[in-house]
């Protein structure tokens, strides 16, 4: 998914972890909320407004609710990085 479509979801980690779900989440972050980008591109001549976004750091934010997460930076570490993903449980770590 991408990043701005998670900001407006990423309460949902506390689901994940309450309900001990083994869900996994590819987060694509390019600081944008894309569509809203996309529309503005096409329709409106560029006239860019309010699509940029300043994110947390996410890796940080799934580990803060005990969730494994991977930073991929180099398109050569996205294969290792969605096998390990792949082979992790995906259950959140026990908590309280």
């Amino acid at each position: 998914m991408g990043d701005g479509g998670f900001q407006m979801t990423a309460q949902e980690l506390g689901t994940i972890v309450q309900e001990k779900l083994p869900i996994k989440i590819a987060l694509i972050n390019n600081c944008y909320l894309g569509m809203v980008r996309q529309w503005q591109e096409f329709f409106f001549e560029r006239r860019y407004a309010a699509t940029y976004m300043i994110n947390p750091d996410f890796v940080k934010l799934a580990e803060a609710y005990g969730i494994r997460g991977w930073r991929v930076a180099e398109p050569r570490d996205v294969r290792q990085a969605i096998a390990e993903a792949r082979a992790h449980e995906g259950l959140p770590s026990s908590s309280s």
